[in-house]
């Protein structure tokens, strides 16, 4: 993969604005992230088991106390970890209930 320094540099300015009064122009520029960070669940999980493989192991997640009130928040969990099966990354979960 290529650094960043390869591609060139993290920011880049970009237009903002155009402005014209009285027959006299300007311009206005802002500095933006040309490669902005993913943030996520998945995206976590994807680095962290690329990283780990690198050493020939993988990712383990436990949750303690699950509550029947945090069966949403599971739900998301499950789909992340089913993507990641899905794309042969070395993942397991291990959960607790608690009624």
């Amino acid at each position: 993969m290529a650094s960043r320094r390869a591609r060139g540099s993290a920011q880049k300015r970009q237009l903002k604005g155009f402005s014209a009064p009285a027959g006299m122009g300007g311009l206005s520029w802002e500095t933006v992230e040309r490669y902005p960070p993913e943030s996520g669940l998945r995206s976590m999980i994807n680095a962290l088991t690329e990283v780990l493989a690198k050493h020939a192991t993988g990712l383990l997640i436990t949750i303690d106390e699950i509550l029947r009130k945090l069966f949403d928040d599971l739900r998301q969990i499950g789909t992340q970890f089913q993507h990641a099966f899905r794309e042969n990354r070395e993942v397991a979960f291990a959960g607790a209930w608690v009624y």
